[in-house]
C-alpha cells in the first residue's frame, strides 16, 4: 500500500484479506505453541492496521504520528466558535432547522477531509493536524445534532 492519505477502501480490504489468509491463527492450529502465538500476534496486528487505515480520523492520527508531528494546543478561536455553535444547537428545538444545520456540518466535514487530504499530499503535516482538530470539533457537533434529532 502507498503512504497516501486517500486510499482505495476496496484495495485495502483486498490486501487485508490476503494478509489474514496467510497469518490467521486457524491456519497454524497443528503447529507448536510458539508458531501459534506468532500467528495470533500477526493476525491481531493486521486487524489493528486495517481498522486504523479504514477510518479517516484514525488514519490521519497515524499519519501524523509517523510524521513526528507533536501535540499542538487547540485553536482558542475555533474552540469559541464551536462552543457558540453547540450552544445554538442546544437551544434549538426546530427539527427542520436542525436538519439544515446537520447538512451544513456534514458539508464542513467533507471540506475538511478534502483539505486535510491535500495537506497530507503536500507533506504539510502541521496543517493536517489543524485540520484534524477542526474535524474533531465538527464531528462532536454532528453527534450533538443527531442526538437532538432522535
Amino acid at each position: 500500500m502507498k503512504h497516501d492519505f486517500v486510499i482505495d477502501q476496496n484495495e485495502l480490504k483486498k490486501k487485508f484479506r490476503q494478509i489474514q489468509t496467510s497469518v490467521h491463527p486457524d491456519k497454524y492450529g497443528l503447529h507448536d505453541e510458539r508458531v501459534q502465538k506468532m500467528a495470533d500476534d500477526h493476525s491481531s496486528f493486521a486487524n489493528h492496521a486495517y481498522k486504523t487505515l479504514s477510518d479517516t480520523r484514525q488514519r490521519a492520527l497515524y499519519m501524523l504520528e509517523i510524521s513526528n508531528v507533536g501535540e499542538s494546543s487547540p485553536d482558542p478561536e475555533l474552540a469559541m466558535q464551536m462552543m457558540e455553535l453547540n450552544e445554538e444547537i442546544e437551544e434549538n428545538d426546530d427539527v427542520e432547522e436542525l436538519k439544515t444545520k446537520l447538512k451544513e456540518i456534514e458539508e464542513h466535514i467533507n471540506d475538511i477531509v478534502h483539505t486535510m487530504s491535500s495537506h497530507f499530499e503536500e507533506r504539510k503535516a502541521e496543517k493536517a493536524k489543524k485540520d484534524l482538530d477542526r474535524l474533531r470539533f465538527y464531528d462532536r457537533t454532528k453527534k450533538l445534532i443527531l442526538k437532538k434529532l432522535q
